[in-house]
């Protein structure tokens, strides 16, 4: 595979997988209200409490989202 077209096809793939954790993201910090009171059995924990951990996880799926397509990006680097 030719430079140019490795890098263009990285250039392609991290603009999709970026769209959608950034869709993903957006959604799932949106939706932490609803997440928290309508699907989590919550009786001893504050419920804003509860929202902001459903928060940090959709920016936690988010971020290890893009780091798995990194990581498969340098293994298949190494191959080439």
């Amino acid at each position: 595979m030719a430079a140019l077209t490795y890098r263009q096809l990285f250039r392609a793939l991290s603009l999709i997988f970026a769209s959608i954790a950034l869709v993903g993201c957006s959604g799932l910090w949106l939706a932490a209200d609803s997440v928290a009171t309508q699907w989590l059995k919550v009786n001893y924990l504050d419920m804003g409490e509860v929202v902001v951990a459903v928060q940090v996880m959709a920016i936690s799926v988010a971020l290890r989202w893009m780091g798995g397509y990194r990581r498969g990006k340098i293994g298949l680097a190494e191959r080439f």
